[in-house]
C-alpha cells in the first residue's frame, strides 16, 4: 500500500531508492540495538564472573573480570564499582573521574566508595555519607590511624562493601591490641559478615579457642585444617585466655607442640599416671619432668616422682626431693636434705625391757613415721625388728642388762644399755 502511493508520487524507481534506504536505517537500528543488548549482556556476565571469583577469593581473576564490565559498561555504577581500585590513590582517581557518567540514581553509590577509599587509606574522609555507613567509615578510619575504636552503635544495616571493610578492619585492630572481648566481637562480626574472608578459618579457630561452651571436635577440626598455622595462632589465644591454656592445648597438632603445650596435657591428661609419668620422661624437659613429679606426688606415687626428679631443674630439686623423702617417710634423707629441720630429725624414745622384748618408738617430733624399718643390734648382733607405726620392739632372751644400738639410714640414733624388766637403768 505505501509502496503503491509511493510510486504514483515519485516514480517507481525513485520509490524503490526511498524503500532502500528506509530499510537500511531499519537494519542499523536493529543492529545498534542488537550489539547493545550483546554488550549490556557481556558485561552483566563480566559482573556474575566478578562476584563469582570475589567470593572465591581469586582477586587477581576478579580485577580482570571487573576491568572488562566497566569497558563494556562505562555508566554503570555496578561494573564501574567491580573495577575500582580502592585501597590506592590512583584507583581513588579513576572512580572520582567515572563518578559524573553513572545515573544520579547511583551516584550515592559512588560517592560511598570514594568514602571507603579515603577511609582504608587512612585519609580525611571528605565525601557526604549518612546514616549507618558513616559510623562505620569512622570506625575504618580511627583503626587504620592505629586509633581506638568504639564499639559500633548502629544496628542499621550498612552497605554490604562497608560492613566488609569495616568488619576486617577492626578484628585486625582488636587482634593487634590484644584484649579478649574486642577481638570475641569484632572476629564474631567479621564471619557472620564475610563468611568467604581470606582469613575466615583462622577467625572460627580463635573463636573456637576462645569460648568455653564450643564442641570440642569441631574446635579440634578447626585446628586440623589450618595444620602448620594452628600451633602458633593457639598460643596466641592462650595468653589472650590463659584459664584456657591447657583446653586450648588439646587442640595443638602433636608435631607443633612445644615443652610448655605437651606439660599442660600431661597435667590435666586423665590417662593413668604410670602413662604420664612415661611421656614426661620421654619428653626430655626439665620443667615437664618437675611439674609431672609433683602430680606423681599427689597421686600418693612417690616412686614415680622419684624417677623424674634426677631430671628437673637444678634449683627445685632439693625441695621435690624433699617432698619425696616426706611421702616416702624416709627420715635419713630428710635429716640429709635439710639438717636445719631439727622437727624433721628422727628421734628414739628410750627403749624399755618387758616380758622378753624390748619396745621403743621412732618418729620424728613433726609426727613423721620413716618408711624403712630400723636396724636394731643386740649385744652386737643384728635382731629380729617388729613394726606399728612408730612402735618398734625386738624380741630379747637375755636376762640382764642388753648393749643396744638403733640405726637408720645409716647412722646410730641411739646406743646403751638397755635394763632387764623391773631393774634400774
Amino acid at each position: 500500500m505505501i509502496a503503491q502511493v509511493m510510486a504514483e508520487k515519485f516514480g517507481e524507481r525513485n520509490a524503490g531508492f526511498v524503500m532502500l534506504g528506509f530499510a537500511a536505517v531499519v537494519l542499523l537500528i536493529a543492529v545498534v540495538v542488537g550489539w547493545g543488548a550483546i554488550t549490556r549482556w557481556r558485561a552483566a556476565s563480566a559482573l556474575a564472573d566478578w562476584n563469582a571469583r570475589s567470593l572465591s577469593n581469586e582477586h587477581a581473576a576478579a580485577r580482570e573480570a571487573g576491568a572488562e564490565a566497566a569497558a563494556l559498561a562505562p555508566s554503570s555504577a555496578a561494573a564501574i564499582l567491580a573495577a575500582a581500585d580502592l585501597a590506592s590513590s590512583d584507583g581513588y582517581a579513576r572512580l572520582e573521574a567515572s563518578a559524573g557518567r553513572v545515573r544520579p540514581g547511583d551516584r550515592a553509590l559512588v560517592d560511598a566508595a570514594l568514602a571507603l577509599s579515603q577511609a582504608i587509606r587512612g585519609k580525611d574522609i571528605t565525601n557526604t555519607v549518612a546514616g549507618p555507613d558513616e559510623e562505620l567509615l569512622r570506625a575504618i578510619l580511627h583503626a587504620e590511624r592505629g586509633e581506638d575504636t568504639a564499639p559500633i552503635a548502629s544496628t542499621e544495616p550498612a552497605t554490604g562493601a562497608i560492613a566488609r571493610a569495616a568488619a576486617s578492619r577492626l578484628a585486625r585492630a582488636a587482634w593487634r591490641r590484644g584484649e579478649l572481648q574486642p577481638i570475641l566481637r569484632a572476629f564474631g562480626t567479621l564471619v557472620l559478615t564475610d563468611p568467604s574472608h581470606k582469613d575466615a578459618q583462622r577467625v572460627r579457630l580463635v573463636l573456637a579457642a576462645l569460648d568455653p561452651q564450643y564442641p570440642p571436635a569441631q574446635f579440634q577440626a578447626h585446628a586440623n585444617r589450618l595444620a602448620a598455622e594452628a600451633g602458633d595462632l593457639l598460643r596466641a589465644c592462650q595468653r589472650l585466655a590463659p584459664e584456657r591454656a591447657a583446653a586450648i592445648a588439646v587442640a595443638v597438632p602433636a608435631t607443633q607442640r612445644t615443652p610448655e603445650d605437651l606439660r599442660r596435657l600431661l597435667l590435666t591428661s586423665d590417662q593413668p599416671i604410670e602413662k604420664v609419668v612415661e611421656e614426661a620422661r620421654r619428653s626430655h624437659d626439665p620443667a615437664t619432668n618437675e611439674a609431672i613429679a609433683w602430680r606423681a606426688l599427689d597421686a600418693g606415687r612417690p616412686d614415680l616422682a622419684k624417677a623424674l626428679a634426677a631430671a628437673a631443674p637444678e634449683a627445685s630439686r632439693k625441695d621435690l626431693e624433699k617432698a619425696i623423702a616426706a611421702a616416702r617417710g624416709d627420715l635419713a634423707a630428710l635429716a640429709e636434705l635439710a639438717p636445719e629441720r631439727t622437727d624433721l630429725q628422727p628421734v628414739v624414745s628410750h627403749p624399755i625391757a618387758g616380758d622378753g622384748v624390748i619396745t621403743f618408738h621412732l618418729a620424728t617430733r613433726s609426727g613423721l613415721v620413716p618408711t624403712d624399718a630400723p636396724i636394731v643390734v643386740l649385744d652386737g648382733s643384728p635382731a629380729d625388728v617388729r613394726r606399728w607405726d612408730s612402735l618398734v620392739s625386738v624380741p630379747t632372751s637375755g636376762a640382764g642388762f642388753t648393749a643396744a644400738e638403733v640405726r637408720l639410714g645409716g647412722r646410730v640414733l641411739w646406743s646403751g644399755n638397755v635394763a632387764p624388766s623391773g631393774a634400774a637403768p
